[in-house]
């Protein structure tokens, strides 16, 4: 998950002016910049599976341990 980390770090981040315009009401850069994030994590699965793979993880733990 680190070496994907650093590999997805080293390429070059793609401009987005709509986000970072001033003009743009915040309500919509935010969803936007949420949006772009999800997209982005999906395209680089050698780092969105086990992050995946961790939360999902978690949340099973945390299910199980709330039972007991």
């Amino acid at each position: 998950m680190r070496k994907a980390a650093i590999s997805r770090d080293a390429k070059p981040q793609v401009h987005r002016p709509f986000i970072e315009d001033p003009r743009t009401p915040w309500l919509k850069r935010k969803f936007w910049g949420i949006t772009y994030a999800v997209l982005d994590l999906l395209k680089s699965p050698a780092y969105a599976i086990p992050l995946l793979l961790n939360v999902t993880g978690s949340v099973w733990f945390f299910l199980l341990i709330g039972q007991a």
